[in-house]
């Protein structure tokens, strides 16, 4: 998806469908970015507390 973004940004008209249509796949990337982030900080969260436990 991102070496798409990157090889087509540059060659496609402002407001087309396949303008719009990269910038749905780099927001769909973000989306996807932060939901990982958010888990791996609710995972860590979890595991440090189970560690203080002990």
């Amino acid at each position: 998806m991102t070496a798409v973004i990157a090889s087509d940004m540059g060659n496609t008209a402002n407001n087309g469908e396949y303008n719009m249509a990269l910038w749905s796949i780099g927001l769909l990337l973000f989306i996807i970015s932060i939901v990982c982030i958010l888990l791996i900080h609710l995972i860590a969260a979890k595991n440090k507390k189970k560690n203080a436990a002990h």
